[in-house]
């Protein structure tokens, strides 16, 4: 390790040479990531913030070439760069200009509850955005429903206006037929002599 140090210290070049070679390793392995953004943390601190920032850009430029000879677009260096080398690169200034770790680690711990609230309100919001869809799904079924049920007591009014004229023509029937025969009984016995003649 002391001779990674001692190599990384000679200057720039071997500096960005170290970290963009153990960024593109932790597309392999995930714990060579950590080597390069100390990389860039150790240039920080012994040669000063704009040494640093040279460093990764430089580092960044170095593994973007490397990315994308392999895979064919630049783009995973960008994520080296905002999510390896700058979160560091800010602490180590802190701790440079500070010369306190305790502030430094109250810093890490601010940067990381800051991007733990950031990913809960993108869960809220997704959540927000989900409960809306269920909302608008429900109130389109609410309407549905509601439809169904207008058309449903439509027909329930109709069923019961048929109901009355069809208890209205009963009634008819039995009066015109009871009455008839109530009225006028030599039919009813014309119409028994007829039914006995024909059986």
């Amino acid at each position: 390790m002391q001779g990674l140090v001692t190599f990384i210290m000679r200057g720039r070049s071997q500096a960005a040479l170290v970290a963009a070679l153990f960024a593109v390793l932790s597309l392999l392995f995930p714990l060579a990531g950590m080597l390069s953004s100390a990389t860039v943390a150790l240039a920080t601190l012994r040669q000063g913030p704009g040494e640093g920032l040279v460093v990764g850009l430089f580092a960044g430029l170095a593994s973007g070439i490397f990315i994308f000879a392999a895979l064919g677009s630049p783009l995973p260096a960008l994520g080296f760069a905002l999510a390896l080398w700058l979160p560091v690169w800010v602490l180590a200034v802190v701790l440079r200009n500070s010369h306190s770790p305790a502030l430094t680690a109250q810093a890490a711990g601010l940067a990381e509850e800051n991007s733990r609230l950031k990913a809960e309100k993108e869960k809220l919001a997704a959540a927000v955005f989900g409960g809306q869809n269920q909302i608008d799904s429900l109130r389109s079924e609410y309407e549905t429903f509601k439809q169904e049920a207008s058309d449903l007591v439509g027909m329930k009014a109709k069923t019961d206006a048929l109901s009355a004229e069809l208890e209205q023509k009963k009634q008819q029937v039995f009066r015109d037929v009871f009455i008839d025969r109530l009225t006028n009984p030599s039919a009813l016995f014309e119409e028994e002599v007829m039914n006995n003649t024909n059986a």
